[in-house]
């Protein structure tokens, strides 16, 4: 049992593995597809890809390579060692010997390799995540029916117990005196929950990766307090005394631990619940004036103004709503890392912590989308 026990743990993690690099080689790809464009290096080309962690599984893949070429002195034997070593055996490792390859045949045949490499990725891509939108709207569908179900029985029995008293008399059991009509109300609760994990599971696995929004709390009270009405993260912070609270003043009430437990977490889930539906409202309407942005600045530095001159002009004379403040912050950025005299780096950018804390969807930075 339990080397059965340890042999399904590892197997799930090879799996979980898998899938992180699968959903995020295509972005990194793309990625490395625009810096073959430049005059890095395939090195440097991992490199970059390594150091961002919008990549995930990628990312974590590409610098175990450049470790092992550090140690041997070769990127050839490096990206080897990976492709062998990585669970990602019909998608990474193919990437990675066709890589190697083209590596030694000269920019120009890895720049193409690159292209077609990312177009039939993002294909791929495409052709996953329609299929599992095919499979979400009979899954949402599936999930209504089966919590409807545990509710009906809870009204059945409640209805039937005024006229079968014997469902309300109590019965003494190995864990103290219960009716049958409280073993079939913690039953539909118990089963309730068991499918809201399942559905939130079930969800989070069929979502696209590039959707998925992380939020982050700020370090200090004051910016937790400052952002708690649209960061999720700092709401669940400051909700989680109200909660407390509220739980101690019910148990000092005589409440049964069911209904404190109940109300507690009532407390503490509509309110973060409620920013967390904000916080997504604020978010989609950002990126819908994304494309409005990128149009901007394109068009200013299509007549030959540099491009912090364009993202300046930008932030100055168009409505951007929501997202005028990143805007804003990006173009201070760019104007002192240029005053500076140094490079823009990778991590110049809209940043979103305008919002209060940190909410980056996983594949937006630099090439990720």
């Amino acid at each position: 049992g339990t080397i059965g026990a340890g042999g399904a743990y590892l197997r799930w993690l090879v799996s979980a593995r898998r899938t992180r690099i699968e959903r995020t080689l295509p972005g990194a790809v793309r990625y490395l597809h625009a810096l073959s464009s430049g005059s890095d290096d395939a090195r440097t080309m991992l490199a970059k890809v390594a150091g961002n962690d919008a990549y995930g599984g990628t990312a974590v893949s590409f610098r175990k390579a450049l470790n092992a070429a550090r140690l041997t002195g070769s990127l050839d034997t490096g990206l080897a060692r990976v492709a062998r070593d990585t669970p990602s055996r019909d998608l990474l490792a193919p990437f990675l010997l066709k890589f190697r390859q083209h590596v030694s045949q000269g920019d120009d045949a890895l720049a193409e390799f690159l292209g077609t490499e990312s177009r039939l990725l993002a294909h791929r891509k495409e052709h996953a995540q329609t299929r599992a939108r095919r499979y979400l709207k009979p899954l949402a569908e599936l999930f209504v029916l089966v919590l409807v179900l545990p509710a009906l029985l809870v009204v059945a029995v409640t209805v039937t117990s005024v006229f079968a008293p014997d469902l309300s008399r109590l019965i003494d059991t190995p864990v103290g005196a219960v009716s049958p009509r409280a073993v079939a109300v913690y039953t539909s609760i118990g089963f309730l929950l068991a499918i809201g994990l399942v559905g939130i599971a079930a969800v989070g696995a069929l979502r696209p990766i590039d959707s998925r929004r992380r939020h982050r709390r700020p370090d200090t009270a004051r910016g937790v307090l400052a952002s708690a009405s649209t960061n999720p993260a700092s709401a669940a912070v400051v909700a989680f005394v109200p909660a407390v609270g509220v739980a101690v003043w019910l148990a000092y009430a005589g409440y049964t631990l069911v209904n404190l437990s109940l109300l507690a977490y009532v407390v503490f889930a509509v309110p973060v619940g409620l920013v967390a539906a904000r916080r997504d409202r604020i978010d989609d309407e950002k990126d819908r004036h994304v494309a409005a942005f990128v149009y901007a600045v394109s068009e200013r530095a299509s007549v030959g103004r540099p491009f912090p001159e364009a993202v300046a002009a930008v932030a100055r004379e168009v409505d951007l709503g929501p997202l005028e403040r990143d805007v804003a912050d990006l173009a201070f950025n760019l104007s002192v890392t240029t005053t500076g005299g140094s490079d823009v780096t990778d991590g110049s950018g809209v940043t979103g912590e305008s919002e209060g804390g940190d909410v980056q969807p996983a594949g937006h930075a630099a090439g990720g989308r």
